[in-house]
């Protein structure tokens, strides 16, 4: 990793010699429930552009899996894995609020014991600690690899 400070040199960069072999296979978590806590940083909202040109928002959360054990086993320093959906929006692009209205959001606030009557920020979920289920996805071009996903979202134990 290179501090802020240093300059990339492209050219050098690319015509230096590499000792280590890039992976070529995806190492998955396996699907299967873990406590977690969604990382430092971890969380973000993007504007996405939808096919008929319409635009909405999507929530990423990056989840931490707090299992050494599984890392060590699976050959990992720390085990990530992402969340991701898409937010219900107001017309003029807030968030909605509402019955039925952002439910997973709102799953994963009351995992984290957050009283959002107070006013809240997206901000506040970094740090929380939940109990998370995680599925595969498989990837849309080689159905041999997946990719991990959180797909629900739990008060710890």
């Amino acid at each position: 990793m290179t501090h802020e400070s240093e300059q990339f040199d492209e050219q050098s960069f690319l015509d230096s010699v590499q000792k280590a072999a890039p992976e070529s296979r995806y190492t998955p978590v396996p699907e299967d429930e873990y406590d977690a806590y969604i990382d430092a940083n971890g969380v973000k909202v993007e504007v996405v552009t939808f096919k008929d040109g319409g635009k909405g928002k999507r929530f990423n959360a990056t989840w931490v899996i707090d299992s050494p054990e599984l890392a060590q086993q699976l050959g990992m320093q720390k085990l990530t894995v992402r969340q991701r959906f898409l937010l219900d929006l107001t017309p003029e692009g807030a968030l909605a609020d509402g019955k039925n209205q952002n439910i997973r959001l709102g799953k994963i606030f009351e995992a984290g014991n957050i009283d959002t009557s107070k006013g809240w920020s997206f901000r506040q979920l970094e740090g929380i600690r939940a109990r998370i289920r995680v599925a595969h996805r498989p990837d849309r071009e080689d159905a041999s690899i997946v990719y991990p996903e959180v797909v629900a979202v739990t008060k710890a134990a």
